[in-house]
């Protein structure tokens, strides 16, 4: 992919407007409410994370480790495949 840069004034002008009007949208907008830890159905959640980590890492292949925290504390931890292929663990 090859990328075409103009050193044009009006150019210039074009970026810088699209900027501001990009920021200031995003700045409008209403910032949510903070999430608490009481305020998440942590079964619904690991329902759906077990779902998406047991169709993409099944046992026997590579696998993969995650864990969720809200406001630094752990809602969701596990682990899906394997740590090792050559030991076969």
């Amino acid at each position: 992919m090859r990328y075409v840069y103009s050193s044009s004034p009006l150019f210039a002008a074009l970026v810088v407007a699209s900027i501001g009007a990009f920021a200031s949208l995003a700045l409008a907008q209403e910032k949510p409410a903070p999430v608490t830890v009481a305020a998440i159905d942590q079964t619904a959640l690991a329902g759906r994370i077990d779902a998406l980590l047991d169709k993409h890492y099944p046992a026997g292949e590579p696998g993969a480790a995650v864990v969720v925290s809200v406001r630094g504390q752990t809602v969701y931890r596990a682990a899906r495949g394997m740590a090792n292929l050559e030991k076969g663990i």
